[in-house]
């Protein structure tokens, strides 16, 4: 915030939840039984230097049907990358929203009881429903 200003710093805030919001826009309304959830940082409204929107996506689709939806909707072709957490390995696709990176990771519908719960270091962890999210950029 020091070196953004108080204005400038509730800008970054508002494109970083922007971004998040188109993201999870798509995969809420081209995924059928598809949740997103915005975690961490972002959920929190806090960014810094380099701070990227972490979506966790609830869903049985495939994860390349996944990258395919986001492609169709005007986004590069995702990276894919696996990774090994708590719950156990998770698909996620790495895309970029006007410069802002962004990481889908695909949990399975049962994991949802364990939102709140960071998927490395099993802490509680920061949480944004889509409505919430818009509800923060009207604020």
């Amino acid at each position: 915030m020091q070196a953004l200003g108080e204005d400038g710093y509730a800008e970054s805030v508002r494109e970083v939840l922007r971004a998040a919001e188109r993201v999870m826009t798509v995969l809420d309304e081209a995924i059928p039984f598809a949740v997103p959830l915005l975690v961490g940082r972002a959920a929190q409204g806090l960014i810094d230097g380099g701070v990227t929107v972490h979506v966790r996506l609830y869903t049985r689709t495939p994860i390349g049907d996944v990258a395919q939806t986001l492609v169709e909707f005007g986004y590069d072709e995702p990276d894919f990358e696996t990774a090994a957490t708590r719950l156990g390995r998770l698909d996620r696709l790495l895309l970029e929203d006007d410069g802002i990176p962004v990481v889908v990771t695909r949990c399975l519908p049962e994991m949802a009881g364990r939102s709140g719960v960071g998927l490395f270091t099993g802490r509680r962890i920061e949480t944004a429903t889509l409505d919430e999210v818009r509800t923060k950029l009207r604020e």
